[in-house]
C-alpha cells in the first residue's frame, strides 16, 4: 500500500511540475530581427524568444494609419501589435512595463496597460517593407490615441529587443 501512495505522489508531483514549467519553442532558422527577454514563459534560445523575419511576420498582421512625427507624413504602417508579441512569448501576468531597445542603444518605455491604445512593431510602410533608412526592419509605431500618451521620443527605429518586466 505504501508503494502505491509513493508512486501516486511521484506521478502527481511530476505532472504538476510539467504543467508549471516554462516551455521551449522552435528556434528560428533565419537572421534574428527581434529578441524578447524578461518576464516571459516561452523560449526559443536560452532565456529569450527570438524571431527571424519569417517567424515574426507569421504573427497576426495589423495596420495603423497614423501621423508619423519623424517622417512628417500620414503613413499606413503594418506589422504586429505589441500585445500579440506578448501573447506569443507568454508574458507573465505580473509584468507591467516594456522596454523597447534599438540597435544604437536607444530605449523607449511603454506601459503594458496602454497596449490597447494601438502600439505596433511595424515592418511595412504603405505596403512596402521598411528599409533601414526608414527605421527598419522593425520600428515601433503609435496610433493617434497612443500618441496622446507617448510623444515622438517614444518612436524607436531599428528595434532589436523587447524587454518585459
Amino acid at each position: 500500500m505504501n508503494r502505491y501512495w509513493i508512486l501516486m505522489s511521484v506521478l502527481i508531483i511530476g505532472c504538476c511540475t510539467g504543467c508549471l514549467s516554462q516551455e521551449a519553442s522552435e528556434a528560428p532558422t533565419g537572421d534574428i530581427v527581434l529578441t524578447v527577454t524578461g518576464a516571459i514563459t516561452q523560449f526559443t534560445s536560452g532565456d529569450s524568444y527570438q524571431f527571424d523575419m519569417e517567424t515574426f511576420s507569421s504573427l497576426p498582421y495589423s495596420t495603423i494609419t497614423t501621423s508619423d512625427p519623424h517622417m512628417d507624413a500620414i503613413i499606413e504602417y503594418g506589422g504586429v501589435l505589441l500585445s500579440d508579441v506578448l501573447e506569443k512569448v507568454g508574458a507573465e501576468s505580473s509584468a507591467t512595463t516594456i522596454t523597447i531597445v534599438a540597435t544604437d542603444g536607444y530605449t523607449a518605455v511603454v506601459n503594458i496597460s496602454d497596449l490597447h491604445l494601438g502600439i505596433l512593431l511595424a515592418y511595412t510602410a504603405d505596403g512596402q517593407n521598411l528599409t533601414e533608412k526608414e527605421g527598419g526592419p522593425i520600428k515601433v509605431i503609435f496610433s493617434e490615441e497612443a500618441q496622446k500618451l507617448y510623444g515622438p521620443e517614444a518612436w524607436a527605429w531599428w528595434v532589436t529587443t523587447v524587454e518585459i518586466s
